[in-house]
């Protein structure tokens, strides 16, 4: 690892999508090395660089790490990968984003987040449309039914809707038939 390298006069570090173990880890790299097109062809700043774009579990892998075994930007980038494949390998299909299901104590905001970071994870990914459909089709039987008329809209106005559903069977104005 080249720790006393110095870094270009008038260089100005680039601000990193940071990577926390989660995710996949080749997407990473790219974007990693996209941010630092403008060092040219020098491994040594990519090396030294690196650790910037990363934070929690993979920062904590890192730091465990020899970094003299390090000797080019490519021995970092497959030990990385090596270490962070299994988030791609591991990553849910379309079977499980159709069944996965709001938590009785979660808000339709949090399961929404939570179901969208799944899908972003899902393998293959998910087009614009499909996505609608498959959340749609996960929503529990209040929900689905009135959700069925606006397949049509975007994802954000599908979980607006979502909301109003929820909050209409909260205050009674909305007949929540699977609790009588």
């Amino acid at each position: 690892m080249h720790l006393d390298l110095e870094l270009p006069e008038g260089y100005k570090l680039s601000k990193f999508e940071m990577f926390n173990g989660i995710g996949d880890p080749k997407t990473h790299l790219r974007m990693y090395c996209d941010k630092l097109v403008g060092v040219g062809r020098d491994e040594r700043i990519l090396m030294k660089l690196f650790l910037k774009s990363l934070t929690r579990k993979a920062l904590s892998w890192y730091i465990e790490q020899d970094p003299r075994k390090w000797v080019e930007w490519v021995d970092t980038a497959t030990d990385f990968m090596k270490r962070f494949e299994f988030n791609v390998e591991n990553a849910p299909d379309w079977f499980y984003i159709q069944n996965l299901k709001k938590k009785p104590s979660e808000s339709i905001q949090d399961y929404a987040i939570r179901w969208r970071f799944e899908v972003a994870r899902a393998r293959p990914s998910m087009e614009e449309f499909q996505m609608k459909d498959y959340f749609i089709r996960a929503q529990e039987p209040q929900y689905y039914d009135r959700m069925m008329l606006v397949v049509e809209k975007s994802f954000a106005e599908i979980i607006k809707l979502d909301e109003r559903i929820e909050e209409g069977i909260k205050n009674g104005t909305i007949i929540n038939l699977e609790a009588l």
